[in-house]
């Protein structure tokens, strides 16, 4: 798209070298991280296309002149990995997990993107596998400041990483967390990211940073959940009648919840309920082709 602009985003200073990138909410808007110690700068997460990612670069250019040294790469999804080649002198990271599924991904993904959301730009977006892996947990030192890179595995994706400070009692989330905007667990798990959300609220942190929506207290943690719980409650009362998984994306209520739109997202949800009531493995694959244009149809009749 020629005439693309990036939307207007804000390099939010969150403590001394530490600062979350907050776009708009909306579907391939999310938030990255960067983190300035004494010789280098991490940055947590790309973004979707060349406008994004030249501008959140020209923010860091103002902040600071240390080299990106690592990149970590918090899950596959492309509004997190699409422009990791814009740091072609960081090491990028990620689970191994991340790493398996971004080497398996077809390349003719992004070909379909632009098909299902053609107001997007994808202009340069690319699928980099990832440099370096970890199991679990990986802890990088920047002096006295303390980064622990923790894997949580299948919740939003396959496998959910999130950046935890300690010290600074902040944690990058990834797609984990959204404020103010619905979840979608394609190709994770309803239970398993319910779990990871509890592990989030037990951190001892005052800023957890959301890949989509402004910074946030412990208390969108707790939204984010009932939100989760209501979408499975109410896809068990259509799996117990004997609909199908698009029926109860159609018809199931969402209460106040109704008010974040976004309600296509209704559909890989109770596909995935669906799934779990089966007593399928957490996270197995759904039919993405399936899905998702059901998703795109829904969206365009807004």
């Amino acid at each position: 798209m020629s005439d693309y602009k990036a939307p207007a985003a804000e390099m939010k200073e969150l403590c001394p070298g530490v600062y979350a990138y907050i776009q708009p909410n909306g579907w391939f808007q999310s938030n990255v991280g960067l983190i300035v110690g004494e010789k280098e700068a991490i940055v947590v997460d790309s973004l979707t296309n060349k406008s994004m990612v030249e501008n959140f670069i020209s923010k860091i250019k103002t902040i600071t002149k240390k080299p990106v040294r690592f990149l970590i790469n918090t899950h596959v999804h492309g509004d997190h990995i699409y422009t990791n080649h814009y740091f072609p002198d960081a090491t990028v990271i990620s689970s191994s997990r991340c790493r398996e599924v971004t080497k398996k991904t077809d390349p003719h993904e992004i070909e379909l993107m632009k098909q299902f959301f053609p107001q997007m730009s994808f202009e340069d977006a690319r699928i980099t596998p990832q440099d370096m892996t970890f199991e679990k947990k990986l802890t990088i030192y920047h002096g006295e400041r303390e980064i622990q890179i923790i894997d949580l595995g299948p919740g939003h994706s396959q496998s959910d990483v999130i950046v935890y400070l300690p010290k600074e009692k902040i944690v990058f989330c990834g797609d984990i967390l959204m404020n103010g905007s619905p979840q979608q667990t394609m190709g994770g798990s309803i239970s398993l990211l319910i779990q990871n959300l509890d592990y989030l609220a037990s951190l001892d942190v005052n800023m957890y940073v959301p890949a989509h929506g402004p910074v946030s207290k412990r208390d969108a943690i707790y939204i984010m959940r009932e939100y989760l719980i209501v979408i499975r409650e109410e896809s068990r009362k259509c799996f117990d009648k004997g609909m199908t998984w698009d029926q109860a994306a159609e018809t199931i209520d969402i209460g106040k919840f109704k008010d974040w739109g976004n309600t296509e997202l209704n559909y890989p949800n109770c596909a995935r309920a669906y799934s779990e009531f089966r007593g399928e493995e957490l996270a197995c694959e759904l039919p993405i082709m399936e899905i998702v244009p059901k998703m795109v149809a829904k969206m365009s009749k807004k």
